[in-house]
């Protein structure tokens, strides 16, 4: 993972049984990766990452699935992974 990836990110995904923990290693590093400006912190308990001090990206691991959700994602601006259309 980048330089964006925080240690509580990390403890999070580690935390993870597999399969989820490799599917939320791969999109934490995608997002750190694709919005080397943004903050990662871990926020009501999953990992965030936030531009201009707003939250941007999220991931979040539920029973039986990880989920990568945007906010505002029409604001993110990333030549890679990360499109407007949602589409990872």
């Amino acid at each position: 993972m980048t330089t964006t990836t925080t240690p509580a990110i990390t403890r999070y995904v580690e935390a993870l049984p597999p399969p989820m923990r490799d599917v939320a290693a791969q999109l934490a590093a995608l997002v750190a990766a694709e919005l080397p400006g943004a903050e990662g912190v871990v926020w009501y308990g999953h990992p965030v990452w936030t531009l201009a001090s707003a939250p941007a990206v999220l991931v979040k691991a539920y029973g039986r699935h990880v989920t990568l959700g945007c906010w505002r994602g029409q604001g993110i601006d990333s030549a890679g992974g990360l499109t407007p259309s949602g589409r990872v």
